[in-house]
């Protein structure tokens, strides 16, 4: 059975991202079968911080796929593997970091169905269709159809927080600045001032 999901918007405020369901799916309608609510707003920031730091990586040779999220900080991790309710998050000691990675095919699925559609990257649309042709090409009765049409972010959803956890950095630069003043000293001659300030 092949899955067509179409939305008429591509705004996340019109997208059922509450009926995603974390539960391993047989059949159509276990898609929109609450096994475990997840925020949407969580899921759309989940979204955007995985275009600016995640990696769908494919082995057609092996007919698998990996998902992936690095961080140097251990916590995102895992409160994205505690919100998904699956993946693994481990130091790699090699390169000084935190990991999280699924690799479990139907656990890719449910991630290949959440992101389809909700893509707003070139790169990162290419990846996912890998993935999908992967996905479809295995033992799995689901299949998907991919949507390759790309998403548009605004300021009415939570992608944007998402890509700039990724991606973003804030700065505050403290700048020395001189100042000039004309001073008149005790015997009335008359000069001039220099006050450095931060």
């Amino acid at each position: 059975m092949y899955i067509g999901i179409k939305f008429k918007h591509c705004c996340y405020n019109y997208l059922n991202l509450s009926k995603f369901s974390t539960k391993s799916p047989s059949n159509f309608y276990e898609f929109y079968s609450a096994h475990k609510y997840i925020d949407p707003n969580w899921l759309t920031w989940f979204i955007g911080f995985t275009e600016g730091d995640g990696g769908l990586h494919c082995y057609k040779y092996s007919k698998s796929c990996l998902f992936g999220l690095t961080q140097k900080e251990e916590p995102i991790l895992q409160e994205i593997k505690s919100v998904l309710g699956f993946g693994k998050v481990y130091f790699d000691i090699s390169a000084n970091v935190y990991r999280y990675r699924v690799t479990t095919k139907s656990e890719i699925l449910k991630l290949a169905i959440l992101f389809n559609g909700k893509f707003a990257t070139i790169n990162k649309i290419n990846q996912l269709k890998l993935w999908i042709d992967v996905l479809n090409a295995s033992s799995f009765t689901v299949k998907l159809t991919f949507n390759p049409n790309p998403f548009v972010p605004s300021l009415n959803d939570s992608w944007l927080s998402g890509f700039t956890t990724a991606e973003g950095s804030f700065f505050v630069s403290v700048l020395k600045q001189k100042y000039k003043k004309e001073v008149i000293d005790s015997e009335g001659n008359l000069g001039i001032k220099e006050t450095i300030s931060q």
